[in-house]
């Protein structure tokens, strides 16, 4: 018999990480055009759902994160996991400081 696999965790974005991704959204838009900037939000969204899916791990991060550093872009997803939820908490160009306000 095959193991059971682990029910994919939900996904919860924060106020601050969908306030990011509305102004990743609309830097794209301004500096690329719309097809870049769907590829963008397109690309962090699938990568947020990749984790939850596989219950990815990565590298750990301040209070209490974790961060994925995506390839494609130059974005990095920091989130927590609690039990079977996902919270995105931010997402952040590469450049920026963490918790910053």
């Amino acid at each position: 018999m095959s193991e059971r696999a682990e029910k994919p965790l939900e996904i919860i974005w924060s106020k601050r990480a969908l306030r990011d991704l509305d102004k990743i959204e609309e830097h794209y838009l301004v500096e690329s055009g719309e097809r870049l900037a769907d590829e963008a939000v397109d690309a962090i969204y699938w990568q947020a759902g990749r984790i939850g899916e596989l219950r990815l791990k990565f590298r750990p991060g301040e209070n209490n994160t974790r961060e994925c550093v995506m390839k494609q872009f130059p974005y990095t997803l920091v989130y927590r996991i609690n039990g079977a939820r996902m919270t995105v908490v931010r997402v952040l160009h590469q450049r920026r400081a963490y918790f910053n306000r």
